[in-house]
């Protein structure tokens, strides 16, 4: 639990133009509440990647469930880029390979500072870290955002 990155996060959202509702793929509408306090603290090292995947959805309370990942950089690097996969979506296992260059629809490099928020509907992958020095290394804090039916 890290409450005080909750509520930094949490006041950087209220100033910018999140969808305070949301429609998810089944037609139901949320209603966005806030930011969940759990938060995984994820170190990647020379050649650190994350094979394409999707978040999955998880019940904070009745009615009330994570909805989105939130992903904020401690670390600017030149590799390691977060990358959104074109998929179908039908089949939602993790994969067992790396996704090919033609397979990405969009590359984010790690900035320090900046925040990363997308739906867990999207399939997506963190490419391989090659870090320029031995010091670099890429550190992130992956944690949820929190909506109720509305």
């Amino acid at each position: 639990q890290n409450e005080i990155l909750t509520n930094l996060i949490f006041e950087r959202l209220k100033k910018m133009s999140i969808n305070q509702v949301y429609k998810d793929e089944n037609d139901v509408f949320w209603n966005f509440l806030g930011v969940s306090k759990y938060w995984r603290f994820m170190k990647y090292n020379d050649g650190g990647e994350h094979y394409p995947h999707y978040d999955s959805d998880f019940m904070t309370n009745k009615n009330q469930f994570t909805k989105f990942s939130c992903v904020v950089y401690f670390t600017d690097c030149n590799s390691g880029e977060f990358a959104f996969v074109n998929h179908d979506g039908k089949d939602k296992s993790d994969w067992t390979r790396q996704a090919h260059e033609n397979e990405i629809s969009l590359k984010v490099l790690p900035r320090k500072m900046n925040v990363l928020i997308f739906p867990h509907t999207l399939c997506h992958t963190v490419l391989p870290f090659n870090p320029i020095s031995n010091d670099e290394v890429r550190i992130i804090a992956r944690g949820d955002l929190i909506y109720e039916k509305a």
